[in-house]
């Protein structure tokens, strides 16, 4: 829509900040900018001048449109549709209902077809924004706790955050709390995603355990309707750590850097997802990575990471989960 001449970039290293502007008034006349974009439709900013930090190949857009006349459907901060040149739309020009995040529903669209000719007619674009809220549905979370044989049963509200903290035994030490006999942390305080029900579990040693770093991931799941492929990785280091760097690390089943059935690392890996919210946090935290363009029948390798550093001694540590190996299939 603008014929601008962009200077491709020369390779940027990783974890590098890189500022990008905008002449925001060299824009065609008719045209008008609405914000810097990556290559999928997901916005990053309205702002001429933003700071991008890169941990991986990237494409950035900076989008212009039409100062009138422009319709665009967004959900979770991502067009699904765009549409010009029309002086009226109907309810059947929606897009179909976006897929919300675990724990969510899509409860409609925050503008009717009505509404949005009205600003046709007045020579106006229009954004109309999916609007999602939490799933009222129960979570049962069977918590073992102490010496006490007998669990207590909690209810929550699902995708929200829960927290137990670990009693003391006599003569014994806590080690750590599992998740459905996975190691969830090795804090006395635990926190959790409620997902699904599930079991809790703390863990006592004879002897003193040296607390760890966790990278797990949480949920995969595939859409064939929209291709995305979500990745969900939790993440959680010991006390008195914060992390430097966490998420996930992917390969495709077609990659070249990248051999099926060998170590995936961040040499290998395609993608290093790095969620910029975890810098310097002391966790847990549940980082979400969507892939577009994911056909049936694509094989993926996910595995999640964490680095952080020991307050008290200036270590570092990174800590590589498990691999997933992940093929995408028709929704049933």
């Amino acid at each position: 829509m603008c014929d601008w001449d962009w200077e491709k970039l020369d390779a940027i290293p990783y974890n590098t900040t890189v500022s990008l502007l905008i002449d925001v008034d060299g824009a065609e006349p008719g045209y008008e900018f609405v914000g810097w974009y990556t290559s999928n439709g997901k916005l990053i900013s309205t702002d001429d001048w933003i700071d991008v930090f890169v941990t991986s190949d990237m494409s950035i857009e900076a989008r212009f449109l039409p100062v009138s006349g422009v319709v665009t459907f967004m959900a979770n901060d991502q067009i699904v549709k765009t549409i010009t040149d029309m002086e009226t739309i109907t309810e059947s020009d929606f897009p179909a209902d976006p897929i919300p995040f675990f724990g969510e529903e899509f409860v409609g669209w925050d503008k009717t077809a009505e509404e949005v000719n009205a600003a046709l007619a007045n020579g106006e674009n229009v954004t109309v924004t999916a609007k999602f809220k939490l799933a009222e549905v129960d979570v049962t979370v069977t918590i073992y706790n102490g010496e006490s044989e007998t669990p207590t049963i909690q209810k929550y509200t699902k995708n929200g955050w829960a927290s137990v903290e670990a009693e003391d035994v006599p003569g014994k030490y806590f080690s750590h709390w599992e998740k459905n006999g996975e190691v969830l942390s090795y804090s006395r305080t635990a926190y959790f995603e409620t997902f699904e029900d599930c079991t809790i579990t703390a863990v006592y040693s004879e002897t003193e355990v040296n607390p760890s770093g966790i990278a797990i991931m949480e949920a995969l799941s595939y859409n064939s309707e929209t291709k995305d492929l979500t990745a969900v990785a939790y993440i959680s280091v010991p006390d008195g750590a914060q992390i430097v760097a966490g998420g996930l690390l992917a390969a495709s089943g077609t990659s070249t850097k990248y051999i099926p059935g060998s170590e995936l690392t961040f040499d290998n890996a395609d993608y290093v997802k790095t969620s910029t919210k975890a810098v310097g946090q002391p966790g847990p935290l549940s980082y979400t990575w969507t892939k577009t363009d994911v056909n049936v029948g694509d094989t993926w390798y996910i595995r999640p990471y964490v680095t952080y550093t020991i307050k008290y001694t200036g270590e570092t540590v990174t800590i590589l989960g498990e691999t997933v190996v992940y093929t995408a299939a028709e929704n049933t």
